[in-house]
């Protein structure tokens, strides 16, 4: 299975999309994927989901989000302590493909990660919480097209010679 947040949150089982649900899963699931396996509490959940004042019924909420969730993507998300994380355990994440190839040093490693971008990180996800790790990104792409361009300076051929 891969997940997909360098664009719109997409969940994908093959080339068939996976339904995630609505606005409010899909900002549980990405705070989830953007936790790089540690547990996120209740509260850091409900500050997702709730941009102001939570409803009085928000922990109730959140509890049958998370089970919606694992309904649509079963074996991934573990409840532990008053909290839950996602278990990366045979999936993908672009995020992490990101990261890998962004530390390489040559040209194609980091085209490979550039291409990785379908739009801009958490296209369409609304929630204060989530904009600052979309922001980091966006960060993050930028020095690697700082760095490629710089590669591209230096010697342009280079980046002809690995796309052969």
């Amino acid at each position: 299975m891969e997940f997909l947040l360098l664009g719109p949150v997409e969940v994908r089982d093959g080339r068939r999309r996976l339904a995630v649900g609505g606005p409010q899963a899909v900002k549980a699931l990405a705070a989830l994927l953007l936790a790089g396996g540690r547990v996120v509490g209740l509260d850091e959940l409900v500050d997702v989901l709730w941009d102001g004042p939570p409803p009085a019924t928000a922990t109730h909420q959140v509890h049958k989000l998370i089970g919606r969730l694992r309904q649509r993507i079963p074996r991934s998300i573990d409840t532990d302590g008053r909290g839950y994380r996602f278990r990366p355990d045979a999936h993908s994440l672009d995020v992490d493909r990101f990261t890998a190839l962004s530390a390489g040093a040559d040209t194609p490693e980091l085209a490979a990660a550039l291409a990785l971008w379908r739009g801009p990180a958490l296209a369409g996800v609304d929630s204060l919480t989530l904009r600052a790790a979309a922001a980091a990104l966006t960060a993050q792409r930028l020095a690697v097209e700082e760095r490629l361009d710089q590669l591209l300076q230096a010697d342009p051929d280079d980046f002809r010679a690995g796309h052969r």
